[in-house]
């Protein structure tokens, strides 16, 4: 197996990366955050449980406290009313013009992201992956243009053997990521989606995909091993007049 598939989910839930993350995104005044909508007084308690997950690296104290949230956003879908949380003008803005005449309620970021903060608890847990394929759904749901669930998602299906529809998961999440301000989360898509395909033996696809990725992350570790990996690991061409066609399996 190749280097990142020793990596949980797409990007490792170590301190310092993934979740590192996430309490600077719900910090009031940042500019990755269109702006406070329902569930925005549930912020602190968020950080309090990804403190618990990060620096405490107690991921059933951090479950237990994320379960209001989730309930609470649960709650607010109801008949007739989409609720949705965006991270950018641009993204409300592109949702009433895809849903015109549907009354739509402005969400905080607080929520998906609470459900994708429950999805690492659960791993953490060694809970079922269908629990945690739930979670992330949630977050997808309420978040329709944020892209980072969907890398998460791709990665459980590939380790699950349901590559192809690991494969749709990233590509989804490149096309949010790539419509977006931020263009990181493209890069993490394009390496899950070189790794399931080097699973698949998709050499030259796979090739590409880290290319993809070292384009919007240059000296990216992940994808420069990765592409040693596939140099070293996938049949030469052959020298005869017999062409392998791009993305051949062969």
């Amino acid at each position: 197996m190749s280097c990142l598939g020793r990596l949980l989910l797409a990007i490792a839930l170590v301190p310092g990366m993934a979740c590192a993350q996430k309490e600077v995104l719900v910090t009031p005044g940042r500019t990755s955050i269109y702006k406070a909508g329902i569930g925005a007084q549930y912020r602190p308690d968020f950080n309090t449980a990804m403190r618990a997950l990060q620096d405490d690296h107690d991921a059933a104290k951090a479950l237990a406290l994320l379960a209001p949230i989730g309930e609470f956003c649960e709650a607010l879908q109801r008949p007739g009313m989409r609720s949705i949380a965006v991270a950018e003008e641009a993204e409300y803005d592109r949702y009433l013009a895809e849903h015109p005449g549907t009354p739509v309620d402005l969400v905080d970021m607080t929520c998906p992201m609470a459900f994708h903060a429950q999805a690492f608890a659960l791993i953490e847990l060694k809970r079922e992956s269908a629990e945690v394929l739930r979670a992330l759904d949630r977050a997808i749901a309420i978040a329709p243009y944020w892209a980072e669930p969907h890398n998460e998602r791709g990665f459980l299906l590939a380790q699950a053997g349901r590559r192809d529809e690991a494969l749709a998961s990233y590509r989804q999440a490149i096309a949010l990521a790539e419509a977006s301000r931020s263009k990181e989360g493209a890069a993490v898509a394009y390496r899950g989606l070189g790794y399931t395909l080097v699973e698949m033996q998709q050499w030259q696809a796979a090739r590409e995909a880290y290319d993809k990725s070292l384009a919007i992350e240059p000296g990216n570790r992940i994808a420069l091993d990765e592409l040693a990996f596939i140099e070293k690991n996938a049949p030469q061409a052959k020298p005869s007049t017999e062409k392998t066609q791009p993305g051949d399996a062969r």
